[in-house]
């Protein structure tokens, strides 16, 4: 009777790898993965690099916005340094304040346009 269950087992047993050999593992998946990864960081980095190198048109750095002259700041400087009221009364009635917020709208602009 042992030979019957051997040969019962035998079919069962044969569709089973051995139990001493550790199963292969593929690195091949581990590979392309990784690879995938670097291009899709180098084409961003390559992105990045020209928008980073692209010329602006038409636009002013802040350096040279604050080295023009503007006549408001100007007419501010060029006021009195006394404290009497009649001084005072004068100076205000020189600063024109009807445009100070004039060039918001323009800059209001050039944001939403970014």
């Amino acid at each position: 009777m042992p030979p019957q269950q051997n040969s019962g087992m035998g079919s069962m047993g044969s569709s089973m790898p051995p139990m001493n050999q550790p199963p292969k593992k593929s690195v091949g998946p581990i590979v392309g993965v990784i690879i995938i990864i670097l291009v899709i960081i180098l084409g961003g980095l390559y992105f990045w690099g020209s928008k980073l190198n692209m010329p602006t048109t038409g636009e002013e750095s802040a350096a040279s916005i604050m080295a023009k002259p503007d006549a408001q700041t100007e007419s501010l400087k060029s006021q009195g340094t006394s404290d009497t009221v009649s001084s005072i009364e004068t100076d205000l009635n020189a600063t024109n304040v009807n445009g100070l917020n004039q060039e918001m709208g323009t800059i209001e602009t050039q944001l939403n346009a970014q």
